[in-house]
């Protein structure tokens, strides 16, 4: 039973003696064949340092970080940079889908000039692209 001769060896420990002198780890006393000294590994062993259980999740970490994270952030930078570089007269499409050409900004707030005579307001984020001239162009 390994129970009982991990409690022997256990109980050895405390009284001060070791389990290969005092006898009471012995596969004859335990009934285990090998006895419970088996069981401890020796003093100079191959154990593996603490960090190395650790490296597993530095490495998802740091796929998860330069797959998913690294992209996000590169986008949002580039959508950031579009959005303020907008002015007027530039040619634009809404998150709708709608094709307009930029009447005036006014902070977060961008009229819209969809056809002659008709405008309309739009907050900044809905502007998902800022056209081209030659798309513009191709376009009339």
């Amino acid at each position: 039973m390994p129970t009982y001769a991990l409690l022997a060896l256990i109980q050895d420990t405390i009284q001060g003696g070791t389990p290969a002198t005092s006898g009471a780890g012995t596969g004859a006393a335990t009934g285990v064949a090998g006895g419970a000294g088996d069981a401890v590994p020796p003093a100079g062993g191959s154990a593996m340092p603490g960090w190395v259980g650790v490296l597993p999740y530095v490495a998802i970490i740091a796929v998860f970080y330069f797959v998913m994270i690294m992209p996000e952030r590169k986008a949002r930078k580039k959508r950031e940079a579009m959005l303020s570089a907008m002015k007027k007269g530039d040619r634009v499409m809404t998150s709708s889908g709608m094709y307009a050409t930029i009447a005036s900004i006014d902070g977060d707030e961008i009229t819209l000039q969809i056809a002659d005579g008709v405008r309309a307001r739009f907050s900044r984020q809905a502007i998902t692209q800022v056209l081209e001239d030659s798309t513009a162009e191709a376009k009339k």
